[in-house]
C-alpha cells in the first residue's frame, strides 16, 4: 500500500537527530520533508553537512526544537 499513491497522505516526512542521518541517507529519494533540530544552540547540523546533503535530493527542512 503506497499511501502518497493511494491519496491517503500528500507528503511522507520522518524527524531525525543529526546522528541518525547516515541511517537516513540512503531513503532520501523517498522523504518530502526532513524535520530535524536547529536553534542558536544547537548547531550540530551545520558541522557535519547535513543540509547540503538534503537540498541534493529536494527535499524540505523542517526545524524543530528552534527556541
Amino acid at each position: 500500500m503506497d499511501l502518497k499513491q493511494d491519496g491517503i497522505i500528500k507528503e511522507f516526512g520522518i524527524s531525525i537527530y543529526p546522528e541518525e542521518f547516515e541511517i537516513v541517507k540512503k531513503y532520501l529519494s523517498k522523504i518530502d520533508c526532513l524535520q530535524i533540530p536547529i536553534n542558536i544552540f544547537d548547531q550540530r547540523i551545520n558541522k557535519i553537512k547535513i543540509i547540503e546533503e538534503i537540498k541534493k535530493h529536494d527535499v524540505n527542512i523542517c526545524a524543530r526544537s528552534i527556541f
